[in-house]
């Protein structure tokens, strides 16, 4: 009877790891685990940039394999971590998840359905944020990426409307 509990036991051992796994593979972070393990890169980027009393800031871009969706091509993901404090006193509009991810000369669009919606109008006084997401394509190499470029449309009530277009290099 004690040799049957061992096989058992055995048994689901292999269990949880085939499963832990299938989430590495699939792109399902685990906790505890370091950022280049299972395809993974997070970099801590504190920019902050303040433009005409808006003050957007980044702190972090996550780069990540995620399952691979044949008919689009992509099987990589971006996320940024995205903060618009409205400190001009009147309405601004701004829509970061809209907005474009340029990674040497390929250009792609946010996932807008998988986006928090950061945007559309920030009342005065206002702190919106949240995380936009690029699916990458399948001819990017994520560990060879030092720097993204990301623009957005913005703009205030009181100025012309303008894109938010910015540079951020990559540094573990």
């Amino acid at each position: 009877m004690g040799e049957l509990r061992e096989k058992k036991s055995k048994h689901t051992g292999t269990t949880v790891m085939l499963t832990v796994l299938a989430f590495v593979f699939i792109g399902i972070p685990i906790a505890h685990s370091s950022t280049d393990d299972h395809g993974r890169s997070v970099y801590n980027t504190a920019w902050s940039e303040e433009k005409n009393g808006i003050v957007t800031t980044i702190d972090q871009v996550k780069i990540y394999r995620t399952e691979k969706n044949i008919d689009e091509g992509f099987d990589n993901e971006l996320s940024v971590s995205v903060k618009i404090e409205n400190t001009t006193g009147h309405s601004i509009y701004a829509t970061p998840e809209e907005g474009k991810l340029v990674i040497g000369k390929i250009q792609m669009n946010a996932n807008t359905d998988a986006s928090d919606k950061i945007g559309r109008e920030i009342l005065s006084g206002a702190v919106s944020e949240g995380t936009v997401r690029y699916q990458l394509k399948e001819d990017i190499n994520i560990r060879s990426i030092k720097k993204i470029r990301l623009s957005w449309p913005q703009s205030d009530e009181k100025v012309k409307p303008e894109s938010n277009d910015i540079t951020i290099n990559l540094a573990k």
